[in-house]
């Protein structure tokens, strides 16, 4: 266990030195109807420019995230 989470910190860290940039998670938590409050949130990243690399939901959130990734 120790062993792969020293792996996967380095290879988050060679991700970001190779692309320049940190970078980016999401997640988005269930709520029914209040979940759709997320699409606003990824339109305003995007309207923004700012790239999300990883998504994570659950309930509503991953019906989301789903459809955006």
């Amino acid at each position: 266990m120790l062993i792969s989470i020293s792996l996967k910190i380095n290879t988050v860290q060679a991700e970001t030195f190779s692309t320049g940039r940190p970078k980016i998670g999401i997640a988005l938590g269930g709520g029914g109807a209040l979940g759709l409050a997320h699409i606003g949130v990824l339109k305003w990243l995007e309207e923004n420019r700012i790239p999300v690399d990883y998504v994570a939901g659950t309930s509503m959130g991953g019906l989301i995230g789903g459809c955006y990734a």
